[in-house]
């Protein structure tokens, strides 16, 4: 019953100021953000599963703010309609120095079920693709976030959509990129998940909250230039990632399943660099470097 109202409310579109429908699907957001927490928290390590036959690889990383509380996350990735082969957590190697000794025991029960957790060199939000896409080129690698309880179909969406796209990124949320008379507009006036242009289009950019695959052969060895992401978009892997997949003739495809923002864990928002880059306009800043380095204007595109 839990996972049909999540569904419900994720599939509605457009729902109108002052109905009742708009009063029901707040009231059922409220309950979600309340239940779905405790839900997971009270399925057993024995009910979750991977499946070492499916060649979809999960990743992800964390930071100690949420540390004790990704496990949550984990358990919605491992229940899964399509279960993935593995899934993969990155770990700032500075952040905990004590490696496994620092984190929490309802994490490292998970490792058991499949869960590889990996300590490396600190490079923000950029860690999750950076040494996933390395070590498993040959796989599909599924990019997600720490910090939401993702729906039971969401890699069954992702891979479905897959197979009549394979040249394509494959998303389930989206934001428009658009130009005013060869001009970026503010990120933040970008529509998210509404599709105005043809699907797949290289102007949709791929939001990593919604879950994202990718192909690693998809890119050149320059989104692996640590000097350059460092420089001018350590917070800022979508963008990065964005602007690699333009140089190298990549559209993305929007699953166009998902309508309304999954729901966030409890007090995963204390330290979030969704604010600090939308709110505080980081991401225009980010943005602008990353496309003068590419050199990527509107004709690019197209």
């Amino acid at each position: 019953m839990i996972n049909f109202l999540y569904n419900w409310y994720l599939f509605q579109n457009e729902v109108k100021d002052g109905t009742f429908k708009k009063y029901i699907f707040w009231k059922l957001y409220k309950f979600l953000k309340i239940v779905l927490p405790i839900y997971y928290k009270k399925i057993e390590v024995k009910k979750l599963e991977s499946n070492s036959n499916n060649e979809i690889i999960v990743s992800l990383t964390s930071f100690p703010a949420r540390i004790e509380i990704v496990y949550l996350t984990l358990k919605s990735i491992f229940i899964q309609s399509y279960k993935p082969r593995l899934i993969v957590l990155y770990l700032a190697n500075s952040q905990f120095t004590n490696k496994e000794n620092d984190l929490p025991h309802q994490l490292l029960k998970l490792k058991e079920k499949g869960l590889i957790i990996k300590f490396c060199e600190d490079l923000g939000p950029h860690k999750k693709y950076y040494h996933a896409f390395k070590d498993f080129k040959d796989s599909k690698v599924v990019l997600v976030d720490d910090d939401v309880i993702y729906p039971k179909d969401m890699i069954k969406t992702l891979v479905d959509h897959s197979k009549a796209n394979q040249n394509c990124i494959i998303a389930n949320r989206i934001r428009e990129i658009k130009y005013n008379n060869n001009k970026l507009v503010a990120y933040r006036s970008w529509k998210i998940n509404k599709l105005q242009v043809q699907n797949p289009s290289k102007f949709l950019f791929a939001t990593g909250v919604g879950g994202v695959l990718y192909n690693p052969n998809f890119f050149s060895s320059e989104l692996y230039n640590v000097d350059v992401i460092k420089e001018i978009c350590i917070n800022a892997d979508d963008i990065w990632l964005k602007a690699n997949s333009i140089v190298n003739n990549k559209k993305v495809f929007f699953t166009n399943k998902y309508f309304n923002s999954f729901i966030e864990l409890p007090d995963s928002q204390k330290e979030s660099l969704f604010a600090k880059n939308v709110f505080l306009a980081d991401n225009d800043l980010q943005i602008s470097k990353v496309f003068n380095y590419f050199n990527i204007n509107e004709e690019k595109f197209q």
